[in-house]
């Protein structure tokens, strides 16, 4: 196991002419989905902390388990850099910490091979528990390893057999992760026609995307194996279905989301980063299963801001 980065305290410049470092996953396709994390040990809890976040893709903060904020994921829709800040103090403790970054590619038609390489940049700030201010961009004690999600034309493909609960909990298996490869720039970099774009480094430029409401009354209609929701109007997010009884490795489809089942007795397929047309549930489940195998469905409507 690696031994835990140690927060030093030197005090650094910080600005947004500086030389910046991009991590990313070194095998990742264009498509993958990523867990990055960080074992960071404290001798004591900074009086405040920030995490300064930026990517091009979309991303979910942990600290301890805990998410750290009430959006459900950031990220820009046009794959534009975003540059989101989190105060995450009341998540630390004396002693040893794990802060991990659910990454996914921005949604199709955005992601370039340059992207690709810029998949996050991450630095902590903030003020010790003497009073001194510090900020600190340790990308080389970041490890990665590939998520059990991708992003594919029109939705995505969560393998829930393949999900790791302990990824930001639990110990960091060496054998499991990889050392996250990282490039180091001046706030540059070229687009797909070899212009030179800037990043943009202001918070208020950012995204993020939250829980609107929840429609659950529908009529239903059966054709088959595939089992139609009509909730009675336009909704853009999430078709979410909680099944029962259905066996471990069937694949249930559900509007551009394809979602490989644990076994277990209730689980819910539901579509993480991107978001689509909700007002209608078209769910296609595996031979030999029927409505008695969905023991809800939800029409959860998403804005961003």
């Amino acid at each position: 196991m690696p031994k835990a980065a140690i927060l030093s305290f030197t005090i650094l410049s910080f600005s947004g002419a500086a030389a910046q470092t991009w991590m990313h996953h070194p095998q990742a396709n264009a498509t993958q989905q990523v867990w990055f994390r960080h074992d960071l040990s404290l001798h004591d809890v900074p009086q405040q902390m920030h995490l300064n976040v930026a990517s091009a893709g979309r991303f979910i903060v942990y600290v301890n388990g805990y998410h750290v904020s009430k959006e459900l994921f950031s990220g820009n829709a046009d794959g534009a850099v975003a540059l989101h800040v989190y105060d995450v103090t009341r998540f630390l403790r004396s002693g040893d910490n794990i802060i991990g970054v659910w990454y996914a590619p921005a949604p199709e038609g955005y992601t370039t091979d340059d992207a690709m390489l810029r998949q996050l940049n991450i630095t902590l700030a903030g003020i010790t528990a003497d009073g001194h201010h510090f900020t600190m961009d340790d990308s080389k004690g970041w490890f990665c390893r590939q998520a059990n999600a991708r992003i594919t034309m029109g939705g995505e493909f969560i393998d829930g057999m393949n999900y790791k609960s302990s990824w930001n909990t639990g110990p960091l298996r060496i054998m499991e992760w990889l050392p996250t490869a990282c490039i180091a720039e001046d706030g540059r970099w070229k687009t797909e026609n070899n212009s030179l774009r800037v990043m943009q480094w202001q918070s208020d430029d950012t995204h993020a995307f939250y829980i609107k409401r929840i429609l659950q009354r529908a009529k239903v209609i059966q054709q088959g194996r595939t089992i139609i929701y009509d909730f009675g109007e336009p909704v853009n997010g999430w078709v979410r279905v909680t099944l029962r009884g259905c066996k471990k490795g069937e694949m249930v489809e559900v509007n551009g989301l394809r979602y490989v089942c644990t076994g277990k007795t209730d689980e819910q397929a539901c579509r993480r980063f991107t978001t689509g047309e909700a007002g209608t549930a078209r769910i296609i489940l595996p031979a030999g299963r029927g409505r008695s195998n969905i023991a809800r469905v939800e029409a959860v409507e998403i804005y961003s801001k």
